[in-house]
């Protein structure tokens, strides 16, 4: 990566570096070789006509999938390993149990007793767990059409961007899990290589402007989170995002409000994604 380069942005000013979310990216330090544009909060979504006491615990989950078979299943992809890593989390003791550099020692330990429980458990799941959606958006899908009782998502504004086109009904509500809700951003790097560095530059100091920020955060564009500090802003760029439509039906702040995770380490991913094929889903 080409850096550190951030502190050169005009609009680098506004960004909300105090917020752990925004300055750690998988618990590295971005250290201005990485312009965030966007914050994401994984989440799970439920119809609370059909679900009436949601699942919050893994004592809970198993108990729901017991007395509603068939209901549930996890993607095989980035939403479906950040599921798993959050119940690695409730079982390593909560929030900030995985902080800091990877452990392998807690990472056996832990991601044993998550396979031994999955595949006790995974008989309840859609199709008998005998096979797993690739991707997120196939349960989404499943969900969306009464298939499954819950969908995973990491849009706060998800539910209402899909009522909104009548894909989810109006009862659908976020569930945040006991452990809580891992949060991560989204961001823009340059390559050490680049013969356009200035023009990259361009491009990431547009992207954290709060005139592009406000229409990324708008509900008729993606409803996405800012990563502006509303302090940082002029009493003209905070109209722009006070005049925003406001989140209805998805993730509102006081739901995060102590509630939030930093992303673990990458390792975590990356052997949780091998494990769970080989110790669940390959498992007989």
């Amino acid at each position: 990566m080409y850096g550190p380069y951030t502190d050169k942005l005009p609009n680098s000013k506004f960004v909300d570096y105090d917020n752990p979310i925004i300055k750690y990216d998988f618990q590295e330090e971005v250290k201005g070789y990485e312009t965030p544009w966007s914050v994401a909060s994984f989440y799970l979504m439920y119809d609370s006509i059909r679900v009436k006491q949601p699942p919050v615990s893994m004592e809970d989950f198993e108990n729901y999938w017991k007395a509603n078979p068939g209901k549930f299943t996890i993607s095989n992809d980035f939403s479906g390993y950040t599921l798993l890593k959050s119940w690695l989390i409730e079982l390593a003791g909560g929030a900030g149990a995985l902080d800091g550099k990877f452990d392998q020692d807690k990472y056996d330990k832990y991601s044993s007793r998550l396979w031994t429980w999955l595949n006790k458990n995974k008989q309840y799941f859609w199709k008998k767990g005998e096979t797993f959606p690739a991707t997120n958006t196939a349960v989404s899908q499943m969900f969306g059409n009464g298939e499954l009782d819950f969908g995973l998502s990491f849009g706060v504004s998800e539910i209402d961007l899909k009522v909104n086109e009548g894909v989810l009904p109006a009862t659908t509500k976020p569930l945040i899990l006991k452990a809580g809700s891992i949060q991560n951003a989204n961001y823009i790097g340059i390559t050490y290589n680049s013969a356009e560095k200035a023009a990259a530059m361009v491009v990431c100091n547009f992207l954290i402007s709060p005139e592009a920020q406000a229409k990324k955060a708008d509900l008729s564009f993606s409803g996405a989170r800012p990563v502006l500090a509303y302090n940082k802003l002029s009493k003209e760029d905070q109209a722009m995002f006070d005049k925003l439509t406001t989140i209805k039906y998805g993730l509102q702040p006081a739901d995060l409000k102590g509630r939030t995770i930093k992303e673990p380490a990458p390792p975590y991913m990356i052997k949780m994604t091998e494990d769970f094929r080989k110790y669940v889903i390959e498992a007989k």
